[in-house]
């Protein structure tokens, strides 16, 4: 899935762009402003410098800044890799203030294998009352044939609509869950298990998880012990039979991921008969929270993925003839060490952010039983810059990055 990778412009074209702007440090005001134009989106280059502790405190303020805004219905456009523009469908609650961090519930509706642009402003209405009188942002994302769930276009989409969401309104980082119905609910197994460090926990109804392979996406359900789960299906399922979603969640279970699943024999697929787990389904969407700063990150892939301060930035050949088995890694800080453990990994990098790491901070490596020394984390002026323009997440800013080699 070449959308976990981040888009970049040609080495050749960022080496001119950098050789020609020469890079200027600045200070006060100016170094606020240029912060401003980049993380907006409307430099495409930082052709820029400043002292790195103030660098973060810009931006910091820069990603608090919210103008006033419209509350109940709205329709906001996200403009895809593809070059189209497709609905985002909104309900911002009634007593919204800036000043008051809302949670949001991103929402993934069925049936994408249409030619509807707007489906995401329909589905916008589902919790919207609930919206208001329990105090969240409740969002929905257009997906079409072309931009599903389930392939580059389409979850970039949800990353685009998330980000747009960061930017217009005061969101809290740490409480944004991702749901769905239907396909919806399958892109919310895509997440998990391929990119959720952005969401605090998923809710899913009558999605599919088996329908992974089909769609040639690769089934990593490790990943999803990273995440909590509310999962709902019907017995009386006609597109995906309740005894595929019950082993389903029994095999996930029994593999330590934290799997709430509410099973009706007699409800069918879909949203018809869910009214009476709304309640259920906004009371554990409203109650997760992310930690943006474990102690310990655990993940496999098959493919360069970042959850939180670690990153798989490329993967190791498998050995010639053997069956090809995902990537793993496993980092812990204990104190004054970092002990890393991979296996068919060639790279990876520390996002240092604190209260985990702390700038200026010494400590000793450990990677696959080798010790390497001690890593300084000193803060930088890029990390956090291109991070926020990326992420625009203000409970996670890592001050530095660290690139490691692994040995095997």
């Amino acid at each position: 899935m070449r959308f976990l990778i981040k888009r970049m412009a040609p080495l050749g074209l960022l080496l001119f762009l950098a050789f020609c702007s020469g890079k200027k440090t600045l200070s006060g005001p100016e170094l606020e402003a240029a912060i401003r134009l980049y993380l907006n989106e409307q430099k495409a280059f930082a052709d820029f410098t400043g002292e790195p502790n103030e660098v973060e405190r810009l931006i910091t303020k820069v990603l608090a800044e919210h103008g006033p805004v419209r509350a109940g219905q709205d329709t906001a456009y996200i403009t895809g890799l593809d070059g189209k523009q497709r609905a985002l469908g909104l309900h911002i609650p009634a007593l919204y203030a800036p000043e008051r961090l809302a949670p949001v519930v991103l929402w993934l509706h069925g049936g994408v294998n249409g030619t509807r642009q707007d489906k995401g402003a329909d589905a916008a209405h589902f919790f919207a009352r609930e919206a208001d009188s329990l105090y969240f942002i409740f969002a929905a994302v257009s997906g079409e044939r072309g931009a599903t769930w389930f392939d580059e276009t389409g979850m970039a989409n949800i990353q685009k609509a998330l980000r747009y969401i960061k930017q217009t309104y005061a969101v809290d980082d740490n409480r944004v869950v991702l749901a769905g119905v239907s396909d919806g609910g399958t892109g919310c197994f895509v997440s998990g298990m391929h990119y959720p460090g952005s969401f605090a926990g998923y809710v899913v109804v009558s999605g599919a998880p088996a329908l992974l392979p089909m769609l040639h996406i690769a089934s990593v359900p490790f990943n999803m012990k990273l995440r909590p789960w509310y999962v709902i299906h019907g017995g009386l399922d006609r597109l995906y039979p309740g005894v595929q979603a019950r082993q389903a969640a029994a095999l996930f279970t029994s593999l330590g991921v934290d799997y709430t699943f509410h099973y009706y024999p007699e409800w069918p697929h879909g949203l018809d008969s869910i009214s009476g787990e709304k309640a259920g389904m906004l009371g554990f969407a409203l109650r997760v929270r992310r930690d943006p700063c474990p102690d310990e990150i655990a993940f496999k892939t098959f493919e360069p993925m970042r959850v939180s301060w670690l990153s798989i930035d490329s993967l190791a050949p498998p050995a010639p003839g053997a069956l090809v088995q995902p990537a793993s890694v496993r980092a812990r800080k204990q104190g004054r060490r970092l002990v890393i453990d991979a296996e068919r990994v060639s790279h990876v990098s520390l996002y240092a952010a604190q209260p985990l790491f702390t700038p200026g901070e010494k400590a000793a490596l450990c990677v696959n039983g080798h010790e390497l020394g001690e890593r300084v984390f000193t803060p930088e002026g890029a990390t956090p810059l291109d991070y926020a323009r990326e992420m625009r997440d203000r409970a996670f800013l890592p001050f530095c990055r660290i690139a490691i080699t692994v040995t095997k």
